[in-house]
């Protein structure tokens, strides 16, 4: 097909060679998700996000190139293992040197571009679905998260992004303290039912179970089969890209259903148009709409201009209370 510019699933403005992208794996939801022709509810309803993102520059021909490895191997670990354990298909592809198993995230993109990879899930055996990737302009990328990560929840004083790092935290110390107890009781053969009651809750807490990131995460069915083994191996390493990766995809979700965006693969393949000028336009005619209601809204007389710039912006709801922890007896 030749080299073509890809497609930002955020603004739809071109991707050109070497501009720096954020990608996203996503995959089908499968039937029943997509809601009636007069449209659907969440911006997930088609395909979700099913990786932490990933990060590189756009190499000309719909795929990245110069992957940042810190993300990048985590996501190909994870549909490794997917591909190992029978999860994730392989199918052959069009020539006989093709292989059946990547060897490095490039070669996983480039499967997953040719449409070679799919997935079934547990509920539906004989259904699979493709998996595909969606790509955003890492600059515009990086203003949306800012802009969503330092909102402030409805009369609270810490930030979404510091939200979500307190949920890590607050996850982390559970899992140190259910590891330490663990080492106790293991010298202790006395206790070989509460042992065991406690390795089943850390292998459940290293899923995520019991904590807002498993309800925040259970949008992406993440916690029910394509995150469970990333998760038990990264959530104790020490890895911020993981953590980060997360809190971008949680944010990243947030902003697609805010936005009215939808989590699809790119479109254009194949297409080496550069129009930006219908973008101006319709960037333009979205600036004079919010402007106008900005000035309905002052005319009322009941706000400050900083309260109605605040009238732009969605509430957000986030408790900081801590949860009701349960004491386990030794």
């Amino acid at each position: 097909m030749g080299c073509w510019h890809g497609t930002c699933g955020l603004s739809q403005l071109p991707i050109k060679a070497g501009e720096k992208t954020a990608l996203f794996i996503i995959v089908e939801r499968g039937v029943g998700r997509s809601g009636s022709g007069g449209g659907f509810c969440y911006s997930n309803d088609i395909y979700t996000p099913t990786s932490i993102p990933i990060f590189g520059k756009y190499n000309d021909y719909g795929s990245l190139e110069e992957i940042e490895h810190e993300s990048g191997d985590i996501v190909f670990k994870q549909f490794l293992d997917k591909i190992t354990d029978g999860s994730c298909i392989v199918k052959a592809g069009r020539f006989k040197e093709d292989k059946a198993i990547p060897e490095n995230i490039e070669e996983l993109l480039s499967m997953i571009q040719e449409s070679r990879i799919s997935v079934k899930k547990s509920t539906m055996r004989d259904t699979e679905f493709t998996i595909s990737y969606m790509l955003i302009h890492k600059n515009i990328y990086d203003d949306v998260l800012a802009e969503m990560g330092n909102r402030t929840p409805y009369e609270e004083s810490f930030t979404m992004r510091e939200y979500w790092e307190k949920q890590f935290t607050k996850l982390e110390v559970k899992i140190e303290n259910l590891n330490e107890k663990i080492k106790l009781m293991q010298v202790d053969e006395t206790n070989k039912d509460n042992l065991n009651y406690l390795q089943t809750k850390l292998r459940l807490l290293m899923r995520f179970s019991d904590s807002n990131l498993q309800q925040a995460c259970n949008d992406f069915g993440l916690t029910r089969g394509d995150f469970k083994n990333m998760i038990s191996e990264n959530i104790s390493n020490e890895n911020t890209s993981f953590k980060n990766g997360i809190i971008d995809l949680l944010l990243m979700h947030t902003i697609f259903n805010y936005a009215r965006k939808v989590w699809m693969p790119q479109s254009g393949a194949g297409s080496q148009s550069e129009e930006k000028k219908i973008h101006e336009v319709i960037a333009k005619g979205i600036l004079k709409n919010i402007e106008e209601y900005k000035t309905v809204v002052l005319e009322d007389g009941e706000y400050t201009p900083e309260e109605i710039e605040n009238l732009t912006r969605e509430t957000l709801w986030a408790s900081d209370e801590d949860e009701d922890e349960d004491e386990d007896e030794d």
